[in-house]
């Protein structure tokens, strides 16, 4: 076992004895350990591809400065964030180790809690008046297709579709097709 191995292997005991989903990223991004708790987290999400990237992307991020040889001023060696996915909202917590704990280079923690599942589709409909066929739109497009993918899915023309995803766009307050996912989520 490496050094490096073996200190992932300390932290994640730390971890884990608080429950939390968590993995462990060198400063570069490179995913080194995860935590029982964070496969949990995702286990009933096709995307957690997607929530590992965004936290390797945070850990590239935190550890640009780190690399450089730079000590973080107070509060600059951690970062939050959210993702959204079809399946809920994913909240991020990166965080630096300090490198006096391991006497190793510098690596990123980012814990992930899930923190909302997406309405119903009663839900939906009652807060946004939208009706039934903007209800599936909306789903579709926080799923991230396209209008094409939307129209072959529900046997719908292309025109339609981009008539609807305009009144669902409208109906939900958001700009584009990127703020519909975080808008049918639980408050």
């Amino acid at each position: 076992m490496t050094d490096l191995d073996a200190y992932a292997a300390a932290l994640l005991r730390v971890v884990d004895d608080i429950a939390a989903g968590c993995a462990i990223f060198t400063c570069c991004g490179t995913l080194i350990a995860t935590s029982p708790g964070l496969a949990r987290t995702l286990a009933d999400t096709h995307d957690a591809a997607c929530v590992i990237a965004e936290s390797s992307a945070m850990a590239r991020v935190l550890g640009a400065s780190a690399q450089r040889g730079e000590e973080p001023a107070p509060g600059a060696g951690s970062a939050s964030g959210a993702v959204d996915t079809p399946a809920g909202r994913y909240e991020l917590a990166a965080s630096l180790v300090p490198v006096a704990a391991f006497d190793l280079d510098r690596t990123v923690l980012v814990t992930v809690r899930f923190t909302a599942a997406p309405r119903t589709a009663a839900a939906l409909a009652e807060a946004f008046r939208l009706t039934p066929r903007e209800v599936e739109i909306a789903q579709l497009i926080a799923e991230g297709d396209s209008n094409q993918r939307i129209a072959d899915r529900l046997q719908l023309s292309v025109r339609t579709v981009h008539h609807h995803t305009e009144r669902v766009l409208r109906k939900l307050g958001v700009r584009g097709r990127a703020g519909v996912a975080s808008r049918i989520f639980k408050a």
